[in-house]
């Protein structure tokens, strides 16, 4: 269902903080728009902030999230459900609009100061632990040696980009590292 920018605008004409806010009659008025329906739309409003309300209640609680972790658990693990909501998500993300809605959302964020103060602490916070910061480093080593795969034209197979791994703690050089895959996939298939 479509909704009707006239009604949209009376509401928020009406849910306005004050002194800008209007009379729902006033509101009405100045949209074009009947009071029967600028009604039915603020009760439906009101529905979704009362719904809003009740549902961060909920997720307070221990037990529920508990419950609605292992319900969200076991519908993830349904092969079914996972290719439903990755067909959909993909689908989403094949549209230009939400990729540009998304990108519009992401840079009004970074562009506020008080967001980027808290990804930035969050981001010291998780790097100052040494786990945290093993796993990063071994996932950008893995990068880096499934680049040096790509680099030197071989499948990735799990055997070579451990190899690859291997030679770029070696090395550190992608191109050496590519050279050095080359040279020993071309000399296993030369072997008998």
């Amino acid at each position: 269902m479509k909704r009707n920018p006239d009604v949209a605008r009376a509401v928020a004409l009406v849910l306005a903080e004050p002194p800008h806010n209007v009379a729902p009659m006033e509101a009405s008025r100045l949209c074009g728009v009947s009071y029967n329906t600028l009604y039915a739309a603020l009760k439906k409003t009101a529905h979704v902030f009362n719904a809003s309300a009740a549902s961060k209640a909920a997720w307070a609680d221990p037990a529920v999230r508990a419950k609605m972790s292992a319900a969200r658990k076991a519908a993830w693990a349904d092969p079914a459900v996972r290719a439903k909501m990755s067909a959909a998500r993909k689908a989403a993300l094949a549209d230009p609009a939400v990729r540009a809605k998304m990108s519009a959302a992401s840079k009004a964020a970074l562009a506020d100061p008080a967001v980027r103060a808290k990804m930035s602490a969050a981001s010291k916070a998780a790097w100052a632990d040494p786990a945290v910061r093993a796993k990063m480093s071994a996932a950008s080593k893995r990068t880096i040696a499934r680049r040096a795969v790509k680099e030197a034209g071989l499948p990735l197979m799990r055997k070579t980009v451990d190899r690859a791994a291997e030679l770029m703690a070696e090395h550190h050089n992608i191109e050496r590292v590519a050279d050095a895959l080359r040279q020993e996939h071309y000399e296993a298939r030369r072997e008998p």
